[in-house]
């Protein structure tokens, strides 16, 4: 096996929390009271938007949660030699940009270091540079030159092959739509284009097609570049970005599960009780609420 799972606590949580919310929406949709209101939801524009972002930010989160301890290259035939380091399913798509770590800072999409160097050379003079980066740019012969262009020739492949994985992923779900509701495929796909539909496909599916862009785009970029530039040890800004969401997620979402029972609490004390427990339940509310 290339790989031993490994189960953290954060990732137990985490799925108990996914799992909670399948189970919801399973229950939702078999209860009146509570699939109504979700239905003017994904019935509005601004609402089915808020709802693929958030989809999105969920799923990278979903696979930074999927860990393992990866095999160790040189273990031969053996299956029981991994390594202690610790990795996601989301290390490994960013690959690149976790593993290109440079000596310290340096600029968005940058190909040298953000602070100066003396250097020596073999005649015995001395120069006070900005060094090239190790991994930033090392592709171009001349970054000065040649950094515009080659910028601008991997968002140009990378619209290209957004373009190639959305347009007929959205063509399908258009036909699919079009068989469920009994229309014809050219007459649902211009009621799309019009935005006449009973649910806000154009909306979904332009918003879809804007984070599958820069999903690529972002992915095809810091590849060759370091796309926030770097920190003081080197490590790239962008990826540790992505992986901030997870951790997002999880404090975001845990602590309001663990204090929704003591907010609820609260709430029906003030609201039974009146008077100075209510205005000591308050105080308290908007003085943490500040902090």
């Amino acid at each position: 096996m290339p790989f031993q799972p490994v189960i953290l606590i954060t990732d137990a949580l985490f799925f108990l929390l996914t799992a909670g919310l399948i189970s919801f929406v399973f229950i939702a949709r078999s209860r009146e009271h509570l699939r109504r209101p979700w239905q003017k939801v994904v019935k509005r524009t601004t609402g089915v938007v808020s709802l693929v972002v958030l989809l999105t930010f969920y799923s990278i989160a979903i696979l930074d949660s999927l860990h393992f301890h990866p095999k160790l290259e040189n273990s031969g035939d053996s299956d029981h030699q991994y390594s202690n380091e610790i990795l996601s399913v989301l290390d490994i798509a960013m690959t690149p940009m976790r593993t290109h770590v440079e000596k310290t800072f340096s600029a968005p999409l940058s190909t040298h270091l953000f602070s100066k160097e003396m250097v020596s050379y073999e005649d015995g003079s001395v120069e006070q540079i900005y060094p090239r980066l190790e991994y930033g740019g090392a592709h171009l012969v001349d970054p000065v030159q040649e950094k515009t262009g080659d910028i601008l020739k991997i968002i140009l492949k990378a619209v290209v092959l957004a373009l190639t994985l959305w347009l007929p992923a959205w063509l399908v779900i258009i036909y699919w739509r079009a068989k469920s509701t009994d229309q014809k495929y050219s007459d649902y796909l211009h009621s799309t284009f019009k935005g006449e539909t009973i649910y806000p496909l154009r909306a979904v599916a332009i918003t879809s097609g804007i984070i599958t862009l820069i999903i690529v785009g972002t992915m095809s970029l810091g590849a060759q570049y370091h796309l926030f530039g770097t920190d003081k040890v080197g490590q790239d800004v962008f990826y540790q970005t992505v992986k901030s969401i997870r951790t997002g997620i999880l404090i975001g979402s845990l602590t309001t599960l663990v204090m929704l029972p003591v907010a609820i609490i609260l709430g029906a004390m003030a609201g039974f009780f009146r008077g100075w427990v209510d205005d000591i339940i308050q105080y308290l509310y908007t003085t943490l609420n500040s902090i």
